[in-house]
């Protein structure tokens, strides 16, 4: 029985000065049975605990250290606090001049007010409406809309030329003014030309109705509608559409067109004025491309190929000459 307490101590005793256990030591009746050693192992389990409480200070101790630090955080902090006040006012401000802007807005949009983009010269100018149409206006061209577009009917003014890719909308009409005339249409690709003489449609896609002094008249792809200006009269003919479009790439189609109508393209394309120095010379004939890309002189050189006309240049003007 001495035999094994003195085990026993000797075992609790290596565990307690974290020595490595002799396993001789370790017997059955030992490690199994022995209550004392279970009641040693659970206080080695907490020593770390324990060993805690040596450190904690005295409560007056505690309350010297902890007492200057809650009479600090109980101070006002005024840079934080105005921080905050200027994040207020801020707000207010913001809320304020969104209000006024807000009002501003629904006032305005119980007022028609029209806008207007344009084309400078010498330049193709792309833009899209809020009802996701696109249109390409030409080279000195314009197009104006009002605030009130989208909101029921769909309604543009065109001066010029311009290609119309129009996004479909069965219920709201697409329309585009022309001098008294109009297109109506509710999702096509068309172009248009309003200029001092003529006006000019032709439909590439879909469906167009076209109105003139109270007569409507229905377009299909690859026909054409012009009407003069003075007159009124208005011819439909067939044509291929895609040579009505090729501007946007910067090429020109003409097929037995007047030189007066060929040189507004060059005087809005270039930039230029043209003069005739002879009014016969403006009905002159003639078929061929243009293309942008080339400089003036080139294009010129092409129309006097036909040997009926000669152009002069003089200071920022170009003469038209037999």
């Amino acid at each position: 029985m001495k035999n094994n307490d003195q085990h026993k101590f000797e075992l609790i005793a290596s565990i307690l000065h974290n020595e490595e256990i002799d396993r001789e030591l370790e017997t059955p009746e030992i490690t199994g049975e022995d209550q004392d050693f279970s009641e040693t192992g659970k206080v080695y389990s907490v020593k770390d605990q324990v060993a805690q409480l040596g450190k904690l200070r005295s409560e007056e101790e505690a309350w010297k250290q902890l007492r200057p630090r809650i009479l600090t955080k109980s101070a006002i902090d005024w840079q934080k606090w105005m921080s905050y006040a200027a994040v207020f006012i801020g707000a207010v401000i913001l809320s304020t001049t969104f209000h006024y802007f807000y009002s501003a807005d629904k006032f305005s949009s119980r007022s028609e007010v029209f806008a207007s983009v344009s084309s400078p010269r010498g330049q193709i100018t792309s833009l899209t409406l809020f009802d996701g149409t696109t249109v390409w206006l030409n080279s000195g061209s314009t197009l104006k809309y009002s605030n009130q577009f989208g909101k029921g009917q769909r309604e543009v003014s065109l001066e010029g030329e311009a290609l119309f890719e129009v996004q479909k909308d069965l219920e709201h009409s697409f329309i585009v003014n022309m001098d008294g005339s109009r297109i109506k249409v509710h999702g096509t690709i068309f172009n248009a030309k309003n200029y001092h003489a003529e006006k000019e449609v032709v439909l590439l896609e879909g469906e167009i109705e076209y109105s003139n002094q109270g007569k409507n008249v229905f377009l299909k792809p690859n026909e054409r509608i012009t009407e003069n200006k003075n007159t009124g009269e208005t011819v439909i003919d067939q044509v291929d559409g895609s040579i009505f479009s090729s501007w946007i790439g910067g090429k020109i189609y003409f097929d037995n067109e007047s030189l007066e109508d060929l040189s507004l393209r060059l005087e809005r394309w270039y930039d230029m004025e043209f003069v005739f120095e002879k009014e016969n010379i403006k009905s002159y004939k003639f078929t061929g491309v243009i293309n942008k890309d080339k400089s003036l002189d080139y294009s010129l050189r092409i129309i006097q190929l036909t040997n009926k006309v000669k152009f002069r240049k003089e200071q920022d003007k170009i003469i038209i000459t037999e």
